[in-house]
C-alpha cells in the first residue's frame, strides 16, 4: 500500500482517500469501487511498469494456472469505463429515490420509465459485455415489476399530480413503452384515470361541507318584523316575500352571465377539479435567475383556492416517500451518536445533537435564495456595529 501511495504522489493525482474494496451486499458498491479505480489508473499503469512485487503478485500460479487475474490491461479499462456509465444511470436514481429533503414520490415514474427504456436498448445489442448484464437486469426489472405495468399506480398518480406532467405525460410514456393505441396503453391510461376518480370522490365525500344552512341566520329576532322582507336565494335567483301579493322574483345578474359564458364555452361549471386540473395547461417552469428550482408543495400551496379536493390528495400522495432509506436511516443515527466511548450522554443531549446534526444538512433548505456567504457577511457587520456602539458608550 505504501509503493502504491508513493505512485499516487508521482502522478499527482488529487483525490481523497484511497481505492475501495466492493461489497458482495451491496450492489452500488460496485459501481463506488470501479469509478474510484479509474481516477487512478494512471498509478496502476505506474506500478505495473516499476514495483516488480505488485507484477509477481499477479504472476504466482497454483495448480498450473494464474492465481490471480491482472495485472489490468487496457481492455479492462476501457471496459470499466463503459461499466461505470452503465451503472451511473441506476447510482443516479438511487440518490434520487433515497432523497429525504424533497419531494420523491412525484419523480418515481419518470426514473423507472427512463431505467426500462435505458435496459431495452441495451438488450438489443447481443454480443456485448454490457447488452449480457442487460438482459439478466431486464428479467429481474421484469420478474419483480414487469416495468411500469404492475408498479403500485399510486406512484404513476404522484407524477399526474405534478402540474408540469399531468396526464399528458403519463399518457407520452405509456406510448413510448407499449406503443400508441395499444391494448396495454389504454389499459394503463383507465387504470390511472379511474383511481384518480376514486382518490377524488372518496376525498370530497370526506371534505364535504355537512348540514344545510347557518345558525347564524336564527337569529331573526333582531330583524325589524314591521317590514315583513325576506329574502331566499338560490340557483343564482333572489325571491323577495314582501309578504302580499306583489312578491318579485331577480335574477342574479353575475348568475345570469356565468350561464350564458357555460353555454358559449362548453359548461365549465359541470366539470368537478379534476377534470378542470386535467384540461389546463402544462406549467411551463422558465429558469429562474434567483437560481431556484420548482418547488411542487409551494405550487399547491398557491393554488389549494383553485383546486382545494385536489390539494388535500397532493398533500397526502407527494407525502409518501419512495424509498425506506431515509427512515431507516433515521432510526439508526442513534447507533452512531452513542457508542462505547460516549454512552453517558443524557436522552436531551442525544435529542439536542440529532437535531443540530439535521439543520447542518439542510443548508438553508427554507430559503433557497438565500446566500450564506452573504448571511455571515450581515451577521459579522451586525457584531462589529454592536461593538462599536458599545465601545462608543463606555467612552
Amino acid at each position: 500500500m505504501q509503493a502504491f501511495q508513493i505512485r499516487v504522489q508521482q502522478e499527482n493525482i488529487n483525490c481523497r482517500g484511497s481505492v475501495i474494496l466492493d461489497c458482495l451486499t451491496r450492489w452500488n458498491s460496485t459501481y463506488s469501487m470501479l469509478n474510484t479505480a479509474l481516477k487512478f489508473k494512471s498509478a496502476f499503469d505506474r506500478m505495473a511498469l516499476e514495483d516488480k512485487l505488485y507484477d509477481a503478485y499477479f504472476n504466482e500460479k497454483e495448480g498450473g494456472k494464474k492465481k490471480w487475474e491482472g495485472p489490468p490491461l487496457y481492455s479492462d479499462w476501457e471496459n470499466t469505463r463503459r461499466i461505470v456509465k452503465f451503472l451511473k444511470t441506476f447510482h443516479d436514481a438511487t440518490l434520487q429515490f433515497s432523497s429525504s429533503l424533497k419531494v420523491t414520490s412525484n419523480i418515481c415514474h419518470n426514473l423507472i420509465c427512463q431505467i426500462e427504456q435505458f435496459l431495452g436498448s441495451l438488450s438489443a445489442s447481443n454480443g456485448s459485455l454490457l447488452g449480457f448484464m442487460a438482459i439478466k437486469m431486464k428479467e429481474n426489472f421484469d420478474k419483480y415489476g414487469d416495468g411500469c405495468f404492475k408498479i403500485n399506480k399510486l406512484l404513476i398518480v404522484a407524477f399526474v399530480l405534478d402540474p408540469r406532467g399531468k396526464m399528458k405525460f403519463a399518457t407520452h410514456c405509456f406510448e413510448k413503452l407499449y406503443g400508441k393505441d395499444s391494448a396495454k396503453c389504454v389499459e394503463m391510461k383507465e387504470m390511472v384515470k379511474n383511481l384518480l376518480i376514486k382518490l377524488y370522490e372518496s376525498y370530497n365525500a370526506q371534505y364535504k361541507p355537512g348540514g344545510s344552512g347557518s345558525a347564524s341566520g336564527s337569529a331573526s329576532g333582531s330583524t325589524s318584523r314591521s317590514q315583513n322582507l325576506a329574502i331566499r336565494s338560490g340557483n343564482g335567483s333572489n325571491f323577495w316575500d314582501l309578504g302580499d301579493d306583489n312578491d318579485v322574483m331577480i335574477e342574479d345578474p353575475f348568475s345570469e352571465f356565468s350561464k350564458a359564458v357555460a353555454v358559449s364555452e362548453g359548461s365549465p361549471e359541470l366539470s368537478n377539479e379534476l377534470d378542470l386540473y386535467l384540461m389546463e395547461k402544462t406549467e411551463k417552469i422558465a429558469k429562474s435567475n434567483l437560481g431556484t428550482k420548482f418547488d411542487i408543495l409551494l405550487w399547491w400551496r398557491v393554488n389549494s383556492a383553485n383546486y382545494p379536493i385536489l390539494s388535500s390528495i397532493a398533500r397526502d400522495v407527494l407525502a409518501i416517500p419512495v424509498s425506506t432509506v431515509a427512515s431507516e436511516s433515521a432510526f439508526s443515527t442513534g447507533g452512531c451518536i452513542l457508542d462505547q466511548y460516549r454512552s453517558s450522554l443524557t436522552p436531551d443531549m442525544v435529542e439536542a445533537l440529532v437535531l443540530l446534526q439535521n439543520w447542518l444538512r439542510t443548508s438553508l433548505f427554507v430559503d433557497t435564495t438565500a446566500d450564506l456567504n452573504k448571511l455571515v457577511e450581515d451577521n459579522e457587520f451586525t457584531d462589529q456595529l454592536a461593538e462599536g456602539i458599545f465601545c462608543k458608550t463606555l467612552i
